[in-house]
């Protein structure tokens, strides 16, 4: 051979070995300086004891591992000994890909403990792991977790999987599967900053599987923390789906702060349930119990909550969260968790109670706290959207405790569900909470808000007789229910009464055990159907031997109907033996109709304050005003409505206050109507009550089948009322029902014990006040002088108040966007004694209107409530002044808050420069001469004619 040719032959023979080490070093394992061309052949290495110690893996090229799993077994089993590993990518974006045999998964963390697997995603480094297997077969998966792995990491990858086979199969894009030992499960592992989602059009039908041991909780997988993942893209076309399920052998797992979206629209052929979260085992050694699922966002089309999650075709059913864990087991937090920007139409899904086909928060079983959670929206309209067609009975459900163990909701917000029954004849139910856990236990529910602040918020669009919307129900549960508030809800159908009427603010139905339901906020209730026998409720309440319904605020309820056996009710008594005091029912303003018709002794339909139909019951310190001024109808309204003949029933220091007018309608209006058919009933109790009814149609009271003109026959034909008025009350306003400071109700009750008003305030003790308002006049240490608004140049809202004060602790400046419900915007404290003045920014303040009000609270906490300002960012700052011709003095107002306005004469010449501090201010005029001058600045220029 010639030295050319030799020279030739080494240099291809160089090449070739050259090329294939580099074709082959796709991971890199030190210590030992190991080169493998998969993940396979590295685990393998590490498995026989090849490397050993802190081990680390780089993924220096793409992998393609084939049929064969990669399996990591633990340190100590064989020849692998290793204290830790970590696995990431090096040199750019990296991929381990492979087709497993079906029923195997690409990674196998078999055992294996303290490993990291890190994406990285910096510096130009990513690592994507899939598994481009398409199949159902048990064990399909792309991560598997088995046999006591435990403390391994996988974050900041691109997890893909195509495992289709239903829920309950064992497989999915990572599995926490069995532990195959009797010491531990696979236990404290994380799944962190990962996307987890589908192999091209591809889509699993789970993203997260846990299935372990279920022999003792002791070796069930525990302790996972699943945190802030997007997992997107996971759906089953005719088997059930979902982002994260758990079936046995898994408890005390973290799944929070995830991100749960499709990025396009899903279609069922036949139908499943679609679950974002579904936590589902009883079993008591090994079932579901202590989880934590908090901040996770359900909905949208993507991880950066734009478009929307849409579902469609078939009877499929979705229902973002499920927990059905152990009787009695740890507590359960689902709190924090926004379900919001959902789609689900062009269905003919249906099913009621767990089964519905349209869920936020199911708790089937188990100790669950669901508190804090958005689903759907406060500031918007139509975020859950549900239209079906079924002739089948369906409820749509915000949350629904179905669980027999003790229920606690706090501060939820529910609202923004619009849900349509297309050309059917279904009945429809709507829940905003819905609770049906057991006679013994207690459900509590504080400050959570049905319904959002725009009108219409929750809606049904149904064409079922005996559809509703219900804010909060419970038929079982002791119920505690304070600060809550129920607005916005409106239907177009429902001929139901009583537990059955169309809209209901909170529905209590139990007559076992005893409840409380307190300064609960309920207005905006509202059927939209012009015909039918609608009933519109605010509060539907039953209970045992020993209920309190007090301080709570009902108003503006309104049926379009001209129905006469149509009822609108703030409170109606189903039963139970109750007290009802200081709360404040208002009602009448927007029903146009004179709905109802004549008064009977046993009628209930028209407008009623309290409904009284049945129960033992206490009514003391009411105030309950009736307006409006219908232009059609015959009916009757009634600021207290009784049916009762027997039972024992008392009213004391109660306001029943009738305004109501006809302009048009013929019906008639009434503050009392009490059943008997002779002087002193059966049962009943009445004085120091006051009556007053007093515009068109007014009528004083009803009793004995016929009408009572004035107090004084009343007096006679009830045998008793010697200490009543018939006077008016002297309201604040026909929107505020607090008392003025000239009211005749100011100690002109009796003392029954009742220590605070509807406010808290303390009840005076010798003379209280009557009805629901304890007004301290004597003791408030302020006097208002004024208080306006206006916005600067930055859009912000500035109020500013001056007040004339005396021993003052401190001032809430609180904001609207209805003019009814008020959140505190911010604190502070007062300057000291005398006349001062404040000036607040607002730079939240948002297109649209918004009101303002100043809550002045005392070192006693006596407090007192400014005027409210309206704002609207849509025609602020127009600019006038008063009066023009001017002589001396002009009034300035509605100047932009840190405007520079220039005064000229016709000239030019400038005159005075103003700086606006006040949305309302003076000019000093009377040093110019008679003529013309112009006000110019605020985009604006004014004439102002000198006279």
């Amino acid at each position: 051979m010639s030295h050319f040719f030799c020279k030739q032959f080494f240099f291809l023979l160089s090449t070739l070995i050259s090329s294939t080490f580099i074709c082959n070093a796709q991971v890199s394992v030190n210590p030992g300086a190991g080169s493998y061309p998969t993940l396979t052949a590295a685990f393998a290495a590490i498995n026989a004891g090849t490397h050993t110690g802190a081990v680390t893996v780089d993924i220096v090229g793409n992998t393609v591992e084939g049929a064969t799993t990669a399996v990591l077994n633990a340190s100590g089993s064989g020849a692998a000994s290793y204290t830790s590993i970590v696995i990431s990518p090096s040199g750019g974006a990296r991929l381990i890909t492979g087709t497993t045999t079906a029923g195997s998964p690409l990674i196998d963390l078999n055992g294996a403990d303290n490993v990291t697997i890190n994406g990285l995603n910096a510096g130009g480094n990513s690592l994507t792991i899939q598994n481009e297997t398409v199949s159902a077969t048990s064990g399909t998966c792309t991560i598997r977790f088995i046999g006591g792995a435990t403390n391994n990491v996988i974050t900041n990858c691109t997890i893909n999987g195509a495992f289709t086979g239903s829920v309950v199969t064992n497989g999915g894009t990572i599995f926490f599967s069995t532990d195959g030992v009797t010491t531990n499960g696979n236990d404290n592992n994380t799944i962190s900053n990962n996307n987890i989602g589908p192999v091209g059009t591809s889509l699993p039908t789970k993203a997260i599987l846990g299935n372990g041991s279920t022999t003792t909780t002791a070796i069930g997988n525990s302790g996972i923390l699943i945190d802030n993942n997007n997992i997107f893209d996971y759906f089953g076309v005719t088997v059930t789906s979902s982002g994260i399920a758990t079936n046995g052998g898994c408890n005390t797992w973290s799944i929070t702060n995830n991100r749960f979206y499709q990025t396009g629209t899903r279609t069922w052929t036949t139908g499943s349930t679609h679950r974002a979260i579904d936590i589902n085992n009883t079993t008591a050694t090994s079932g579901a119990t202590g989880f934590t699922i908090t901040g996770n966002t359900i909905g949208y089309a993507s991880n950066t909550q734009t478009g929307t999650y849409t579902l469609t075709g078939s009877t499929g059913k979705f229902q973002a969260i499920n927990f059905n864990g152990i009787n009695g087991g740890s507590a359960t937090n689902i709190n924090n968790n926004t379900i919001a920007s959902i789609s689900l139409t062009g269905v003919t899904s249906s099913g009621t109670g767990s089964s519905s086909p349209f869920l936020g928060i199911l708790v089937s079983n188990g100790v669950a706290n669901t508190n804090n959670n958005t689903i759907g929206s406060q500031s918007t309209n139509s975020s859950l959207v549900f239209s079906t067609n079924t002739t089948a009975a369906t409820d749509v459900i915000g949350i629904y405790n179905f669980s027999v163990d003790i229920a606690n909701m706090v501060s939820n917000n529910i609202g923004a569900i619009s849900v349509t029954n297309a050309a059917a004849s279904g009945t429809f139910i709507i829940y905003g909470i819905r609770i049906n856990t057991s006679t013994s236990v207690t459900a509590t529910l504080t400050s959570n808000t049905i319904g959002g602040s725009l009108p219409n918020s929750i809606q049904l669009n149904a064409t079922g007789a005996s559809s509703q919307i219900i804010g909060i129900v419970t038929p079982n549960a002791p119920a505690i229910f304070t600060s809550n508030t129920i607005r916005n809800l409106t239907s177009n159908i429902g001929t139901g009464t009583t537990t059955a009427a169309s809209v209901i603010g909170i529905l209590v139905n139990s007559t076992t055990p005893n409840h409380t339901l307190s300064q609960n906020v309920i207005f905006n209730l509202t059927n939209t159907n012009a015909t039918a026998a609608t009933v519109v409720t605010g509060i539907q309440f039953t209970g045992g031997t020993a209920n309190i319904v007090e301080r709570n605020s009902i108003y503006d309820l309104t049926s379009a109907t001209n129905s006469t056996t149509a009822e609108i009710n703030g409170i109606r008594v189903a039963g139970g033996t109750t007290v009802y005091r200081n709360n404040m029912i208002r009602l009448g303003q927007g029903v146009i109709n004179a709905i109802g018709g004549a008064a009977t002794n046993s009628s209930t339909a028209g407008i009623n304050g309290f409904n009284g139909a049945l129960g033992t019951d206490q009514f003391i310190h009411n105030s309950v005003y009736i307006g409006g001024s219908p232009t059609a109808g015959v009916g009757s309204s009634f600021a207290f409505n009784g049916t009762q003949t027997t039972n024992t029933r008392t009213f004391r220091n109660n306001v029943f206050f009738n305004a109501r007018s006809n302009n048009g309608a013929t019906g008639k209006n009434y503050a009392i109507k009490i059943n008997g058919t002779t002087a002193n009933p059966a049962g009943l109790t009445l004085n120091n009550n006051n009556y007053f009814a007093n515009e068109t149609g007014g009528i004083f009271g009803f009793f004995n089948g016929a009408d009572v003109a004035n107090l004084a026959a009343w007096q006679a034909a009830v045998g008793q009322d010697a200490n009543s008025l018939s006077v008016d009350p002297l309201f604040v306003s026909t929107t505020d029902l607090h008392l003025t400071a000239t009211s005749t109700m100011i100690d002109a009750g009796v003392n029954l014990s009742v220590a605070n008003d509807f406010d808290g305030d303390t009840r005076g003790t010798t003379l209280p006040d009557i009805g629901a308002d304890e007004n301290n006049f004597s003791v408030l240490p302020l006097r208002w002088l004024e208080i306006q608004g206006a916005f600067n140049y930055n859009k912000q809202a500035v109020i500013i108040f001056k007040v004339n004060e005396n021993n003052v602790a401190y001032y809430t400046i609180e904001k609207s966007t209805n003019g009814h419900i008020f959140i505190p915007l911010t604190t502070i404290n007062s300057k000291g004694n005398g006349e001062n003045s404040y000036s607040v920014t607002d730079i939240t303040a948002s297109k649209g209107v918004c009101f303002y009000r100043v809550k002045q609270t005392d070192f006693n906490g006596a407090f007192t409530y400014s005027a409210i300002v309206k704002l609207s960012a849509t025609n602020n700052n127009n600019m006038s002044v008063f009066p023009n011709p001017v002589s001396t003095m002009a009034t300035v107002s509605g100047a932009t808050i840190g405007a520079t306005l220039q005064l000229v004469d016709v000239t030019g010449k400038l005159l005075q420069n103003i700086k606006v501090t006040n949305p309302t201010f003076r000019v000093d005029m009377s040093g110019y001469s008679k003529g013309l001058y112009l006000l110019q600045g605020n985009n604006q220029v004014i004439k102002v004619m000198k006279e």
